[in-house]
């Protein structure tokens, strides 16, 4: 069976739908009838949703606020390490010329207290040395004018031989007067000093 584009054109316009009179039968559905809005509702979740979105907000920009000062602590500590690095370095160095120099000065405080033990021995020793010539010494001074106040009896007695024996010579043997002569003036020159230094001393 077929239809020409004539009679498709008719039967759309016999099927034209009814305007609604607002009366119905039991044959036609009836659409469905929404209930009123509740305002009050509406508001509290649009508030609470609007709340939940600026809470949300609040933490992000808090979040990224956080990271950023650790970001910025991080980086300052990087910067401290990179400035503290030389430094540490530079004091190790100091420190381990200083423990050089440390165990020098400790060798040479060992050597410098060896050489004052051994000056203060020699020191002793001389002080020793000092006080046995000091004691020499006043034992000499004490038995030294002793000494020179004892008169030569025995110098009188050999120039009084000397001269007797020269004067009998002057007539026994005149060739041997010059002789005893010179030995006596050798005798009294010899033994008349001795008198003229006890004389100065007495």
């Amino acid at each position: 069976m077929s239809y020409s584009p004539r009679a498709l054109d008719e039967n759309r316009r016999s099927n034209k739908e009814v305007p609604y009179d607002g009366k119905t039968t039991r044959n036609q559905v009836q659409p469905p009838q929404s209930r009123p809005p509740n305002t009050n509702m509406g508001t509290k979740k649009r508030k609470r949703v609007l709340a939940g979105r600026q809470y949300a907000h609040k933490y992000r920009l808090k979040q990224l606020h956080h990271i950023l000062q650790l970001e910025q602590e991080v980086k300052a500590l990087q910067a401290n390490v990179a400035i503290s690095i030389p430094r540490i370095m530079y004091v190790d160095r100091e420190n381990s010329l200083l423990k050089i120099k440390n165990g020098l000065m400790k060798q040479r405080l060992s050597t410098f207290s060896n050489d004052l033990m051994f000056k203060e021995a020699q020191y002793e020793k001389l002080e020793m040395e000092r006080d046995t010539l000091k004691q020499l010494h006043m034992v000499n001074h004490q038995q030294l004018p002793k000494i020179l106040r004892i008169k030569p009896v025995w110098n009188n007695q050999l120039l009084n031989m000397n001269l007797n024996h020269s004067t009998l010579n002057l007539f026994m043997e005149p060739v041997v007067v010059g002789g005893s002569q010179t030995m006596m003036n050798q005798n009294i020159n010899q033994f008349g000093t001795g008198q003229i230094m006890n004389k100065d001393f007495i």
